[in-house]
């Protein structure tokens, strides 16, 4: 013999087999409906520097042509490419890509400041 279940309102009241059913529906389209709203990513201010797509270079000899497409993938306003123990000033400019350099002038960093 089946066991007989039947769903019960908070109020006490028992909800009708169809409400029953489409009950978790609900609740699902409920908390995608609250996903969906969300804010906005702010998009960057132009000349803000982006170092993720500028690490394609990672690895790859600089030259002036590399370095420009670091500074275009980048979205930032100028480029600094340093060499090992090269002396840098350590002031933080959110509009450059920095390009740190190996022995042989392969890029093996790419960060912003």
């Amino acid at each position: 013999m089946k066991p007989k279940f039947r769903s019960v309102a908070r109020d006490g009241r028992p909800y009708s087999a169809p409400a029953a059913r489409l009950l978790p529906a609900a609740a699902l389209a409920a908390v995608l409906a609250g996903c969906a709203g969300g804010t906005p990513t702010p998009a960057r201010p132009a000349g803000e520097c982006d170092a993720g797509p500028a690490h394609t270079v990672i690895g790859r000899t600089l030259t002036p042509a590399l370095q420009e497409e670091a500074r275009k993938a980048s979205g930032a306003e100028t480029v600094r490419a340093l060499a090992p123990g090269q002396v840098i000033t350590m002031e933080y400019n959110s509009r450059r890509l920095t390009l740190q350099l190996n022995r042989d002038n392969v890029v093996t960093r790419a960060t912003c400041g």
